[in-house]
């Protein structure tokens, strides 16, 4: 086959997945071409060695990668952000025809509504099957992170995106709740499957513990809480502060939290102010670091503002989590609970509750360290049978071969439930 994979994030951007897809397709005898936005998320700020012109073209792992401009930004402004998700999709819909090869499929990793539309164009003008692998609900998304709240821009984002997913061949989405979401928007089960996010089993595999790291922070010979990942409203980080307030006098326990986002300067202004010496925002870290970091904590948290969007999300950092070993503490309501329920990897606590998530903590760090370490066990075991780049690529391909066809026309779906 020969795929065209339409994401405004790729490599080196910490969105892991879409690379991996393309370079596992890659391996297994597929053309695939990546068509994505110069190098800007999550600082809002173009990469050093990258300078934004119309196009330019580069080889990764055997993916030929061609890159667009657009309007760079991750800030708190409405406008700004829209005008970024807007000017990549313009860009793929202006330049996009002009510099792509014809292919049989193109794959729209839909992480925004926008890329969804241009996928929809280059689709109609090169006669191909459209695929979409959606990773985000919109409107959901936009009016929980509070970017959008007016009834009339919700409506009409939603029609939008009902015509979006009407036009596609076929719509992978990444959690049984999201299936259930668009299933109530009309889209027909047979169009729908179910392919969960999945991290690249080569950089998250299991690692010796990050000792230069701990020594750095303090850490060693504590019960280290670590949360990796982005901090924003979506993410509430500052009931993890509240929960480290709740715990100040537990001399043992340490709150990690790695990354950063539109919060985290105001994160590390409130622990300062506070005094919570218990908590420590060490910064980011590049993919291949996270691994020993992960392997030296007690437990990975993760964390989510309960809401109609986090109720049928599991955060992709889930997975990276689960091929850490590590056990986890999954504050998340929904698909999220139920997964590590039924994956028995961890337990849960309530969202946005700090009291609940200091009990959680203290819960986990008073078993008996055998338990804990058969939560990190159970959840590797999970990863490295259903969940790893190896079962989901190879997933990810039979949907495209099936949407394709042997002829290479025609539209044909079909459905994958979880774990098939």
């Amino acid at each position: 086959m020969r795929v065209l994979i339409l994401s405004q994030y790729y490599s080196p951007e910490p969105v892991e997945k879409v690379h991996d897809l393309a370079s596992g397709l890659v391996r297994s005898g597929h053309e695939v071409e990546v068509l994505t936005g110069f190098p800007c998320y999550p600082h809002g700020k173009i990469y050093p060695g990258f300078r934004q012109r119309l196009i330019s073209r580069e080889e990764m792992d055997g993916v030929t990668v061609r890159r667009i401009p657009q309007l760079p930004d991750h800030s708190r402004s409405v406008v700004r952000r829209i005008l970024y998700y807007i000017s990549f999709a313009m860009s793929a819909m202006l330049i996009g025809p002009f510099a792509l090869r014809r292919p049989d499929v193109i794959v729209v990793y839909q992480a925004a509504l926008p890329v969804g539309i241009a996928g929809w164009w280059l689709s109609r003008l090169r006669g191909a099957h459209l695929v979409l692998d959606v990773v985000d609900l919109w409107p959901e998304s936009v009016t929980a992170s509070g970017l959008l709240n007016r009834p009339w821009i919700i409506s009409t984002i939603r029609r939008v995106a009902k015509f979006v997913y009407g036009a596609a061949s076929h719509v992978n989405v990444v959690t049984e709740g999201f299936r259930q979401n668009l299933m109530k928007m009309g889209v027909p089960e047979e169009k729908l499957s179910v392919i969960e996010n999945w991290m690249p089993t080569a950089t998250y595999a299991l690692a010796q513990p990050d000792e230069e790291f701990a020594r750095q922070f303090d850490l060693v010979g504590k019960f280290v809480v670590m949360y990796a990942g982005n901090m924003g409203a979506s993410q509430d980080m500052h009931t993890v502060l509240d929960a480290a307030r709740h715990l100040r006098n537990e001399a043992d326990i340490q709150f990690v939290l790695v990354g950063g986002g539109t919060q985290h300067d105001e994160l590390v202004a409130r622990v300062r102010n506070e005094g919570l010496t218990n908590v420590v925002l060490p910064g980011r870290f590049p993919p291949e670091k996270m691994p020993g970091m992960y392997a030296f904590a007690s437990v990975l948290l993760v964390h989510l503002k309960p809401d109609s969007l986090s109720d049928v999300s599991i955060p992709s950092k889930t997975f990276a989590y689960m091929a850490s070993g590590r056990p986890v503490l999954m504050a998340v309501r929904g698909d999220g609970a139920t997964f590590i329920e039924k994956n028995e990897f961890g337990i849960t606590a309530e969202p946005s509750n700090a009291t609940s998530l200091a009990a959680a903590v203290v819960k986990l760090r008073n078993m008996p360290s055998a338990v804990r370490e058969e939560f990190g066990v159970n959840g590797r075991r999970a990863f490295d049978q259903r969940y790893c780049s190896q079962v989901q690529i190879g997933r990810f391909e039979r949907l495209l071969e099936q949407t394709v066809g042997p002829n290479r026309s025609g539209v044909t779906s079909y459905a994958i439930r979880a774990g098939q």
